[in-house]
């Protein structure tokens, strides 16, 4: 599986749901970040400042294009024979309108709403210690900054190493902030 972008909000949870199904990831991402790929599990990293990932030769069955910077061409030529392409963010709109009109079966435009059950099994994933959640940037969400508060409370500079696990709300808490059981929908 490659994934495009996998230094980011979405790439860096992709990367580690993908190992914790036991594939082989190969991570896109730039130069400064190549140490926190890695750390996350992938197999391959590859600088898209140093190395033509598309042009390489290697295929593959999946792909997570994160940046929405691939055009259908280069998805199709890095995809194997009845690979699939799922393509969440973009560049600019022209790239939203090729993916929409000359996607195809095999690269499509996906989004998702997440549920209850989604956040559940994150938090299992988490809880387990195949996911580690990663910040490379600010969340300015009030929801998020609420909860963020709740977890640094445990001195006045924030989390510290000697705060008791058990004294931190459960990440399972974060779940109240989904839409109601059953209303996952992936469009493509």
């Amino acid at each position: 599986m490659l994934i495009n972008g996998a230094s980011g909000g979405i790439g860096t949870f992709a990367v580690q749901i993908a190992k914790s199904y036991g594939s082989e990831v190969a991570g896109v991402t730039s130069t400064r970040n190549i140490d926190l790929v890695g750390s996350l599990g992938a197999d391959h990293v590859l600088d898209y400042t140093t190395t033509n990932f598309i042009g390489s030769g290697r295929r593959y069955d999946l792909i997570l294009n994160t940046i929405g910077n691939l055009s259908v061409r280069d998805l199709r030529r890095a995809l194997t024979e009845g690979g699939k392409a799922a393509v969440v963010g973009f560049t600019s709109v022209a790239m939203l309108i090729s993916v929409s009109l000359r996607g195809g079966r095999d690269i499509a435009i996906v989004s998702a709403h997440v549920a209850t059950a989604d956040l559940e099994f994150l938090s299992d994933l988490i809880e387990a210690g195949e996911v580690r959640p990663r910040s490379t940037g600010a969340i300015h969400s009030p929801k998020f900054l609420q909860q963020s508060r709740i977890w640094n409370k445990a001195t006045p500079e924030g989390r510290s190493s000697s705060a008791r696990r058990e004294d931190l709300p459960s990440v399972r808490s974060l779940t109240r902030y989904a839409a109601p059981p059953g209303a996952c929908a992936w469009s493509t």
